[in-house]
Protein backbone atom coordinates (compact mmCIF):
# COMPACT_ATOMS: atom_id res chain seq x y z
CA UNK A 1 0.00 0.00 0.00
CA UNK A 2 1.49 3.31 -1.11
CA UNK A 3 0.85 6.34 1.08
CA UNK A 4 0.25 9.59 -0.79
CA UNK A 5 0.41 13.07 0.74
CA UNK A 6 -0.93 16.07 -1.14
CA UNK A 7 0.30 19.62 -0.70
CA UNK A 8 -2.59 21.93 -1.55
CA UNK A 9 -6.26 21.47 -0.79
CA UNK A 10 -7.96 23.39 -3.58
CA UNK A 11 -10.51 22.54 -6.24
CA UNK A 12 -8.28 20.13 -8.20
CA UNK A 13 -7.35 18.18 -5.07
CA UNK A 14 -10.93 17.95 -3.86
CA UNK A 15 -12.47 17.05 -7.21
CA UNK A 16 -9.86 14.82 -8.84
CA UNK A 17 -6.99 13.69 -6.64
CA UNK A 18 -8.89 12.63 -3.53
CA UNK A 19 -11.42 10.77 -5.64
CA UNK A 20 -8.72 8.88 -7.55
CA UNK A 21 -6.80 7.83 -4.42
CA UNK A 22 -9.82 6.88 -2.34
CA UNK A 23 -11.11 4.60 -5.11
CA UNK A 24 -7.89 2.63 -5.57
CA UNK A 25 -6.81 -0.31 -3.43
CA UNK A 26 -3.07 0.23 -4.02
CA UNK A 27 -2.94 3.77 -2.65
CA UNK A 28 -3.89 5.32 0.64
CA UNK A 29 -4.22 9.00 1.46
CA UNK A 30 -1.64 9.92 4.07
CA UNK A 31 -2.31 13.62 4.60
CA UNK A 32 -3.48 16.74 2.80
CA UNK A 33 -1.58 19.92 3.62
CA UNK A 34 -3.42 23.19 3.12
CA UNK A 35 -1.56 25.75 1.03
CA UNK A 36 -2.97 28.64 3.05
CA UNK A 37 -0.13 29.83 5.31
CA UNK A 38 -2.35 31.87 7.60
CA UNK A 39 -3.76 28.63 8.99
CA UNK A 40 -0.58 28.12 10.97
CA UNK A 41 1.08 29.96 13.87
CA UNK A 42 4.56 29.31 12.49
CA UNK A 43 5.99 29.84 9.03
CA UNK A 44 4.17 27.69 6.48
CA UNK A 45 7.25 26.29 4.73
CA UNK A 46 8.89 25.39 8.05
CA UNK A 47 5.70 23.66 9.12
CA UNK A 48 5.46 21.81 5.81
CA UNK A 49 9.03 20.52 5.94
CA UNK A 50 8.76 19.24 9.51
CA UNK A 51 5.41 17.55 8.97
CA UNK A 52 6.38 15.78 5.73
CA UNK A 53 9.72 14.70 7.19
CA UNK A 54 7.81 13.19 10.09
CA UNK A 55 5.10 11.54 7.99
CA UNK A 56 7.36 10.12 5.22
CA UNK A 57 4.76 9.15 2.58
CA UNK A 58 5.75 7.08 -0.46
CA UNK A 59 4.70 9.83 -2.84
CA UNK A 60 4.15 13.59 -2.65
CA UNK A 61 1.78 15.42 -4.97
CA UNK A 62 2.18 19.19 -5.19
CA UNK A 63 -1.17 20.75 -6.10
CA UNK A 64 -0.79 24.46 -5.38
CA UNK A 65 -0.74 27.55 -7.65
CA UNK A 66 2.29 27.33 -9.99
CA UNK A 67 3.97 30.46 -8.59
CA UNK A 68 4.48 28.58 -5.30
CA UNK A 69 6.16 25.51 -6.80
CA UNK A 70 9.72 26.85 -6.78
CA UNK A 71 9.67 27.86 -3.10
CA UNK A 72 8.02 24.62 -2.01
CA UNK A 73 10.55 22.59 -4.01
CA UNK A 74 13.38 24.41 -2.23
CA UNK A 75 12.16 23.28 1.18
CA UNK A 76 11.55 19.72 -0.01
CA UNK A 77 15.01 19.21 -1.54
CA UNK A 78 16.32 17.34 1.50
CA UNK A 79 13.31 15.03 1.65
CA UNK A 80 14.05 12.12 -0.66
CA UNK A 81 10.48 11.31 -1.65
CA UNK A 82 9.25 11.10 -5.27
CA UNK A 83 7.26 14.24 -6.13
CA UNK A 84 4.58 14.82 -8.75
CA UNK A 85 4.16 18.52 -9.46
CA UNK A 86 0.77 19.16 -10.97
CA UNK A 87 0.91 21.03 -14.23
CA UNK A 88 2.00 23.62 -14.98
CA UNK A 89 5.41 22.86 -13.53
CA UNK A 90 5.81 26.56 -12.83
CA UNK A 91 4.64 29.88 -14.24
CA UNK A 92 7.77 30.86 -16.20
CA UNK A 93 10.67 29.25 -18.01
CA UNK A 94 13.12 30.99 -15.68
CA UNK A 95 11.51 29.33 -12.66
CA UNK A 96 11.41 25.98 -14.46
CA UNK A 97 15.17 26.18 -15.05
CA UNK A 98 15.75 27.03 -11.38
CA UNK A 99 13.60 24.09 -10.32
CA UNK A 100 15.41 21.70 -12.64
CA UNK A 101 18.74 22.85 -11.22
CA UNK A 102 17.50 22.12 -7.69
CA UNK A 103 16.28 18.70 -8.83
CA UNK A 104 19.58 17.89 -10.54
CA UNK A 105 21.82 19.20 -7.74
CA UNK A 106 19.93 17.36 -5.01
CA UNK A 107 19.25 14.20 -7.05
CA UNK A 108 15.53 14.56 -6.56
CA UNK A 109 12.91 12.52 -8.42
CA UNK A 110 10.26 14.85 -9.77
CA UNK A 111 7.84 14.77 -12.71
CA UNK A 112 5.31 17.21 -14.11
CA UNK A 113 1.81 15.85 -13.57
CA UNK A 114 0.69 15.39 -17.16
CA UNK A 115 -1.37 12.34 -16.32
CA UNK A 116 -2.75 11.75 -19.83
CA UNK A 117 0.74 10.72 -21.00
CA UNK A 118 0.50 7.70 -18.66
CA UNK A 119 -2.92 6.56 -19.84
CA UNK A 120 -3.49 3.83 -22.51
CA UNK A 121 -4.64 6.66 -24.78
CA UNK A 122 -0.98 7.67 -25.16
CA UNK A 123 0.21 4.19 -26.16
CA UNK A 124 -2.71 3.86 -28.61
CA UNK A 125 -1.75 7.20 -30.12
CA UNK A 126 1.83 6.00 -30.54
CA UNK A 127 0.63 2.78 -32.19
CA UNK A 128 -1.45 4.71 -34.74
CA UNK A 129 1.53 6.95 -35.56
CA UNK A 130 3.71 3.89 -36.16
CA UNK A 131 1.26 1.69 -38.05
CA UNK A 132 -0.78 4.10 -40.16
CA UNK A 133 -0.19 7.01 -42.49
CA UNK A 134 -1.36 10.00 -40.48
CA UNK A 135 -2.57 13.04 -42.42
CA UNK A 136 -3.83 15.33 -39.69
CA UNK A 137 -4.22 15.50 -35.91
CA UNK A 138 -6.60 17.91 -34.20
CA UNK A 139 -6.74 18.46 -30.43
CA UNK A 140 -8.95 20.72 -28.36
CA UNK A 141 -9.09 21.38 -24.63
CA UNK A 142 -11.39 24.15 -23.48
CA UNK A 143 -12.92 24.46 -20.01
CA UNK A 144 -15.59 26.76 -18.58
CA UNK A 145 -14.35 30.18 -17.53
CA UNK A 146 -12.98 29.92 -13.94
CA UNK A 147 -14.83 31.65 -11.12
CA UNK A 148 -13.68 35.18 -10.29
CA UNK A 149 -11.72 34.17 -7.14
CA UNK A 150 -9.77 31.44 -8.98
CA UNK A 151 -6.01 32.06 -9.24
CA UNK A 152 -6.18 31.16 -12.96
CA UNK A 153 -7.81 34.50 -13.68
CA UNK A 154 -7.01 36.42 -10.50
CA UNK A 155 -3.26 36.12 -10.08
CA UNK A 156 -0.95 38.39 -12.03
CA UNK A 157 1.61 35.60 -12.42
CA UNK A 158 -0.45 32.41 -12.69
CA UNK A 159 -3.39 33.57 -14.75
CA UNK A 160 -4.41 32.81 -18.29
CA UNK A 161 -5.56 29.89 -20.38
CA UNK A 162 -2.07 29.07 -21.71
CA UNK A 163 -0.91 28.04 -18.23
CA UNK A 164 -4.05 25.97 -17.81
CA UNK A 165 -5.35 24.00 -20.79
CA UNK A 166 -2.69 25.40 -23.11
CA UNK A 167 0.04 23.48 -21.30
CA UNK A 168 -1.67 20.23 -22.35
CA UNK A 169 -1.71 21.26 -26.00
CA UNK A 170 1.99 22.16 -25.99
CA UNK A 171 2.91 18.98 -24.13
CA UNK A 172 1.07 17.01 -26.83
CA UNK A 173 2.93 18.93 -29.53
CA UNK A 174 6.18 17.93 -27.82
CA UNK A 175 5.00 14.32 -27.40
CA UNK A 176 4.27 14.14 -31.14
CA UNK A 177 7.77 15.36 -31.94
CA UNK A 178 6.85 18.90 -32.91
CA UNK A 179 9.45 21.59 -32.31
CA UNK A 180 7.87 24.62 -33.97
CA UNK A 181 4.46 26.21 -34.30
CA UNK A 182 2.46 29.25 -35.34
CA UNK A 183 -0.12 30.73 -32.95
CA UNK A 184 -3.50 31.71 -34.34
CA UNK A 185 -6.73 33.08 -32.87
CA UNK A 186 -5.35 34.50 -29.62
CA UNK A 187 -8.02 36.25 -27.57
CA UNK A 188 -7.90 38.44 -24.45
CA UNK A 189 -10.37 39.72 -21.88
CA UNK A 190 -9.06 42.52 -19.67
CA UNK A 191 -5.49 41.58 -20.62
CA UNK A 192 -6.12 37.92 -19.71
CA UNK A 193 -5.33 35.40 -22.45
CA UNK A 194 -8.50 33.35 -22.83
CA UNK A 195 -7.90 31.13 -25.86
CA UNK A 196 -5.49 30.26 -28.63
CA UNK A 197 -4.74 27.85 -31.45
CA UNK A 198 -1.46 26.53 -32.80
CA UNK A 199 -0.66 25.05 -36.19
CA UNK A 200 2.39 22.89 -36.76
CA UNK A 201 3.82 20.60 -39.43
CA UNK A 202 5.19 17.43 -37.84
CA UNK A 203 6.94 14.94 -40.13
CA UNK A 204 4.28 14.18 -42.75
CA UNK A 205 1.15 15.41 -40.98
CA UNK A 206 -0.41 18.63 -39.79
CA UNK A 207 -1.20 19.32 -36.15
CA UNK A 208 -3.78 21.82 -34.91
CA UNK A 209 -4.25 22.35 -31.20
CA UNK A 210 -6.73 24.69 -29.52
CA UNK A 211 -7.11 25.64 -25.87
CA UNK A 212 -8.92 28.16 -23.74
CA UNK A 213 -11.74 29.16 -21.44
CA UNK A 214 -15.24 28.79 -22.86
CA UNK A 215 -17.53 25.96 -23.86
CA UNK A 216 -16.17 22.64 -22.59
CA UNK A 217 -14.32 20.52 -25.17
CA UNK A 218 -11.75 17.78 -24.58
CA UNK A 219 -10.93 15.61 -27.57
CA UNK A 220 -8.32 14.35 -29.99
CA UNK A 221 -8.97 13.47 -33.64
CA UNK A 222 -6.51 11.51 -35.75
CA UNK A 223 -7.14 11.42 -39.50
CA UNK A 224 -5.27 8.70 -41.38
CA UNK A 225 -5.54 7.57 -45.00
CA UNK A 226 -8.09 4.94 -43.97
CA UNK A 227 -9.57 5.82 -40.56
CA UNK A 228 -10.67 8.51 -38.17
CA UNK A 229 -9.78 7.90 -34.52
CA UNK A 230 -11.81 9.97 -32.08
CA UNK A 231 -10.40 10.04 -28.53
CA UNK A 232 -13.09 11.29 -26.14
CA UNK A 233 -11.89 13.24 -23.06
CA UNK A 234 -8.31 12.79 -24.15
CA UNK A 235 -6.55 15.08 -21.67
CA UNK A 236 -8.47 14.83 -18.42
CA UNK A 237 -11.61 12.78 -17.94
CA UNK A 238 -14.40 14.17 -15.77
CA UNK A 239 -15.51 11.62 -13.16
CA UNK A 240 -18.90 11.04 -14.79
CA UNK A 241 -17.54 10.51 -18.33
CA UNK A 242 -15.84 7.64 -20.12
CA UNK A 243 -12.44 7.29 -21.79
CA UNK A 244 -13.32 5.94 -25.22
CA UNK A 245 -11.67 5.71 -28.64
CA UNK A 246 -14.23 5.57 -31.44
CA UNK A 247 -12.90 4.31 -34.77
CA UNK A 248 -14.55 5.31 -38.04
CA UNK A 249 -14.08 4.17 -41.61
CA UNK A 250 -15.89 5.88 -44.47
CA UNK A 251 -17.76 7.93 -41.86
CA UNK A 252 -19.16 4.78 -40.21
CA UNK A 253 -18.35 3.68 -36.67
CA UNK A 254 -16.57 0.31 -36.94
CA UNK A 255 -15.12 -0.14 -33.45
CA UNK A 256 -14.96 1.40 -29.99
CA UNK A 257 -12.37 0.88 -27.26
CA UNK A 258 -13.21 1.74 -23.67
CA UNK A 259 -10.42 2.53 -21.18
CA UNK A 260 -12.59 4.08 -18.49
CA UNK A 261 -11.37 1.71 -15.79
CA UNK A 262 -7.84 3.11 -16.10
CA UNK A 263 -7.61 6.17 -13.88
CA UNK A 264 -5.01 8.47 -15.42
CA UNK A 265 -3.82 9.89 -12.08
CA UNK A 266 -3.30 6.45 -10.54
CA UNK A 267 -1.50 5.17 -13.64
CA UNK A 268 0.83 8.16 -13.48
CA UNK A 269 1.60 7.44 -9.82
CA UNK A 270 2.21 3.74 -10.51
CA UNK A 271 4.50 4.39 -13.47
CA UNK A 272 6.44 7.01 -11.56
CA UNK A 273 6.94 4.85 -8.49
CA UNK A 274 8.05 1.95 -10.69
CA UNK A 275 10.55 4.04 -12.65
CA UNK A 276 11.82 6.84 -10.44
CA UNK A 277 14.99 4.98 -9.40
CA UNK A 278 15.95 4.38 -13.03
CA UNK A 279 18.68 6.97 -13.70
CA UNK A 280 18.29 6.74 -17.48
CA UNK A 281 14.55 7.46 -17.29
CA UNK A 282 15.15 10.28 -14.80
CA UNK A 283 17.62 11.86 -17.22
CA UNK A 284 15.12 11.48 -20.08
CA UNK A 285 12.35 13.04 -17.98
CA UNK A 286 14.62 15.99 -17.10
CA UNK A 287 15.42 16.71 -20.75
CA UNK A 288 11.82 16.22 -21.89
CA UNK A 289 10.62 18.69 -19.30
CA UNK A 290 13.20 21.26 -20.36
CA UNK A 291 12.46 20.98 -24.08
CA UNK A 292 8.69 21.00 -23.48
CA UNK A 293 8.98 24.23 -21.53
CA UNK A 294 11.04 25.85 -24.26
CA UNK A 295 7.92 25.56 -26.44
CA UNK A 296 5.70 26.98 -23.69
CA UNK A 297 8.18 29.81 -23.11
CA UNK A 298 8.03 30.74 -26.79
CA UNK A 299 4.23 30.86 -26.58
CA UNK A 300 4.36 32.99 -23.40
CA UNK A 301 6.63 35.49 -25.14
CA UNK A 302 4.28 35.71 -28.14
CA UNK A 303 1.29 36.28 -25.84
CA UNK A 304 3.20 38.93 -23.88
CA UNK A 305 4.09 40.71 -27.11
CA UNK A 306 0.45 40.68 -28.19
CA UNK A 307 -0.59 42.12 -24.82
CA UNK A 308 1.89 44.96 -25.15
CA UNK A 309 0.54 45.77 -28.59
CA UNK A 310 -3.06 45.98 -27.38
Amino acid sequence: MNKVSIIGNGYHTQKNLLHAISNNKDFKLNKVYSDVSKNYDIKYYKYLYKEIEKDTPNLLVLSTPPSSHLEILKILKKIKIPIVIEKPFSNSFENVKKMLEIIKTNQMNVIEGLMYLHHPFASNLKSILINEEVKKIEANFTIPFPEKNNFRIKSKFDSGSLLDTGVYIFSLLHFLGGDNFVIKDLAFINNLDTKGTINSNINNFKFTGSWGFGEYSNCLRIFTTSHLYAFEYFFSKPITKRHVINIYKNQKLIDSKDFSENNHFIMMYINFLNDYKNEELSYENYNNLLSRWKLINKAQNIILEKKLLK
